[in-house]
This record gives structure tokens, sequence and C-alpha cells, in this order.
């Protein structure tokens, strides 16, 4: 497995709680823009919970 960079390793101890609100979600995904290197990190992860709708 390859290792996370650092800011894939922030932006997933951010969201990986139950607590998580839309409002810091978009704040979050604001500040990542298209960085779509970071988006694929994230997406393989694997570590990304889905959201119940």
């Amino acid at each position: 497995m390859m290792e996370m960079f650092s800011k894939a390793k922030t932006i997933l101890n951010q969201v990986q709680t139950t607590q998580t609100k839309l409002g810091n979600l978009r704040k979050i995904a604001k500040e990542i823009n298209r960085d779509h290197a970071l988006a694929l990190e994230l997406w393989f992860s694997g570590k990304v919970a889905e959201v119940d709708r």
C-alpha cells in the first residue's frame, strides 16, 4: 500500500467522524479545489465512509 501524503491524512482525520457537518465538508472541498491527485488518493484509500442519504 502506498504511503499517504500528510494533506490526505489530515483530510481523512477531519471527515472520519460521524459528527462531520456539511459546512465543514464544503470548507475542506474549497481548500482542495481541483487537486485531482489528492482526490484520487482519498478515493482509493477506502477510508472515506459512505454517508447515509
